[in-house]
């Protein structure tokens, strides 16, 4: 499981986390990265 906090973070940034976490609360986002998107 991977955590990721991001404060004072563009929207674009924003947007990209969100196609492989789940943001639970605004800037937190939660999810499991398999090895081929870690790389």
């Amino acid at each position: 499981m991977t955590v990721i906090i991001c404060n004072n973070t563009p929207d674009c940034i924003r947007g990209h986390l969100k196609r492989w976490f789940i943001e639970p609360k605004p800037n937190v986002f939660v999810g499991t990265v398999n090895v081929k998107t870690r790389e």
